[in-house]
């Protein structure tokens, strides 16, 4: 099933941008050069794409669903504070019901 997603994720983000998997069933997508807003956006859209997905596998049909957190790089912190900032919104958008985009500015 991870796989399945990342070639469907792959196919549907920019060129530019980088998808990989980060952790167990987490997925970490670096988007240059890109705007906050356009950043949700693009992840909203994945996620909407996504939603409609339907995977074969162990002779039941599973639909995916995408939580996403996502925020942009604050030229005074680490990528280490990057990855925390949306990780602590990945987890905001799992609290409030999974299947959904959750945006942080920096701090």
């Amino acid at each position: 099933m991870l796989r399945r997603f990342a070639e469907e994720a792959r196919r549907i983000v920019r060129g530019c941008d980088a998808l990989g998997r980060w952790g167990g069933e987490e997925f970490l997508l670096l988007m240059p050069e890109t705007a906050l807003e356009s950043a949700c956006v693009g992840a909203e859209r994945l996620r909407q794409m996504l939603e409609g997905l339907l995977i074969e596998s162990g002779g039941e049909t599973l639909q995916v669903t995408l939580s996403a957190g996502v925020a942009q790089i604050d030229g005074a912190e680490s990528i280490e504070m990057l990855v925390e900032r949306a990780d602590r919104a990945l987890y905001a958008a799992k609290a409030q019901g999974r299947n959904r985009v959750r945006c942080t500015a920096a701090a």
